[in-house]
């Protein structure tokens, strides 16, 4: 019985507000609902918006790291071909002194052999 009696007043308060000039509360509940989901819309776009901008930077992030190890890479690769020639001219010049020495002692034996010449003459 007390529930009927709730509801009879609710019903009558609510036919009452507009009678007395209250604002309407519908109208009003509605503009805070479409505030509520623009802001929830607002969010998630904001939400969204930074989920890309991360996965642009973690992209970049990715493409710049890949560009330093190939960069790296041809770097290695030029100093060893660098250091490679670098051995081989230093065998080279090895090479020419060892000749250069070996011309140093046939001149030395041919100045030997050119003094002995000379003391049996």
């Amino acid at each position: 019985m007390r529930s009927k009696r709730v509801v009879g007043v609710l019903t009558a308060a609510a036919l009452a507000v507009p009678a007395i000039g209250l604002p309407d509360w519908g109208a009003d509940l509605a503009k805070k609902a479409i505030g509520r989901a623009a802001r929830a819309g607002i969010q998630e776009a904001l939400e969204d918006e930074a989920e890309d901008f991360a996965r642009a930077a973690a992209a970049q992030g990715a493409v710049v790291l890949a560009e330093s190890a190939r960069r790296e890479m041809y770097e290695r690769e030029h100093v060893a071909a660098t250091v490679s020639n670098g051995v081989e001219v230093a065998m080279k010049a090895a090479d020419v002194a060892e000749t250069l020495d070996d011309v140093a002692d046939v001149a030395k034996t041919l100045k030997k052999v050119n003094d002995i010449r000379k003391v049996f003459r």
